[in-house]
């Protein structure tokens, strides 16, 4: 059996990842790209951080209102 062409072999990565992973590098095209790293499971984690915070935070503020309306300050 003969290789196929590396260029359009799909399964050139398991056969010769060296080879795939040069061509990437030389790659203008790929290093004109930006890259970002996501991470969902932490920006989930961070919005129920945040929403966790914003339900302390109303806690506190219907706690001093309570507080202001019982000692006759308010209302």
């Amino acid at each position: 059996m003969e290789p196929a062409n590396s260029r359009f072999n799909p399964f050139a990565l398991l056969i010769s990842p060296e080879a795939v992973l040069a061509a990437l590098e030389r790659s203008s095209s790929l290093a004109k790209l930006g890259s970002r790293i996501r991470r969902p499971l932490d920006e989930r984690l961070a919005r129920q951080q945040a929403n966790q915070e914003a339900q302390v935070g109303e806690l506190v503020l219907e706690d001093l209102v309570k507080g202001l309306h019982a000692g006759g300050r308010l209302g």
